[in-house]
């Protein structure tokens, strides 16, 4: 049986760009590293129901930083 549905795209990795950016930005900016890298390892998992709502909660906490 062949199946249409597309596997998951994985999300990209935040550390790659922000991390350096992040951390140059002292106290704030690590802070804001942590809830970013939660948000990619909720998308990445199918743990939760609502997924969406999670990571959008840990970005929006992020940008409070």
């Amino acid at each position: 049986m062949v199946s249409n549905e597309m596997p998951p795209a994985e999300p990209p990795v935040a550390d790659e760009v922000l991390a350096p950016a992040l951390t140059a930005q002292d106290a704030p900016g690590v802070r804001a590293l942590g809830p970013l890298r939660d948000a990619r390892r909720i998308l990445a998992g199918d743990f939760l129901q609502q997924l969406a709502e999670v990571a959008e909660s840990c970005l929006r906490s992020a940008a409070a930083c």
